[in-house]
């Protein structure tokens, strides 16, 4: 296994925001992003777009996981005042399918109380894009919308830090799945929640110098 965890956003592109202003979708991708690379990482290779609250281009990031040879994750908050979860792969039928339909059926195992907003047109339900992250990238590339950070609701589910335990684990095991490997994972579980920076002295092979 070969991936690329890229938390969306970063420095000075917020991403989307909450009513009041307060939670930052770069923030939430950054904290389940840490954590889904650090469940990943004794399974095989596993990178970090960032690690801290820098700003990069989505071409960069695409860039990053060519330079690589990595599947990409993207991670991400919606806005627009929905609720539930996506997947998005690039058109058409590709190798990402597959892995976008695991992070769903895994989303909604551990999260049944929550709508998965799917478009079975073609039969699985990712909604395709032609996000740059998915179409400048060699290799397998999903993004992954964790739920609507502009809702009350979906800000509060967001920041708990038991549903973000959740949300990794979930994402990560089906990354795992997808990857032909076998989970070592117990059930989602409330765990203690660390810091950026206790997640980061974890985590600190995981984000390799690439220009």
């Amino acid at each position: 296994m070969n991936v690329l965890v890229d938390p969306g956003h970063g420095g000075r592109d917020s991403g989307a925001v909450s009513h009041d202003g307060q939670t930052l979708e770069k923030d939430i991708a950054l904290k389940v992003g840490l954590r889904v690379a650090e469940i990943l990482q004794p399974y095989g290779n596993v990178a970090l777009s960032r690690s801290d609250d820098t700003f990069l281009t989505l071409s960069g990031r695409a860039r990053k996981a060519n330079q690589l040879g990595a599947d990409l994750l993207s991670i991400h908050c919606n806005a627009g005042g929905g609720k539930g979860f996506e997947a998005f792969t690039s058109p058409g039928e590709t190798p990402s399918d597959p892995w976008a339909t695991a992070i769903l059926e895994e989303l909604e195992a551990d999260f049944p109380d929550r709508p998965i907003r799917k478009d079975l047109r073609d039969g699985d339900p990712d909604k395709e894009e032609r996000f740059t992250v998915l179409t400048k990238t060699r290799h397998s590339a999903v993004l992954v919308e964790l739920g609507f950070i502009d809702t009350e609701e979906g800000r509060r589910f967001l920041t708990d830090p038991a549903n973000q335990e959740k949300l990794a684990q979930s994402i990560a095991r089906a990354t795992l799945r997808h990857h032909g490997l076998r989970p070592s994972l117990s059930p989602p579980v409330s765990k203690p929640a660390l810091s950026i920076e206790e997640r980061l002295a974890r985590l600190e092979t995981l984000h390799p110098e690439i220009d």
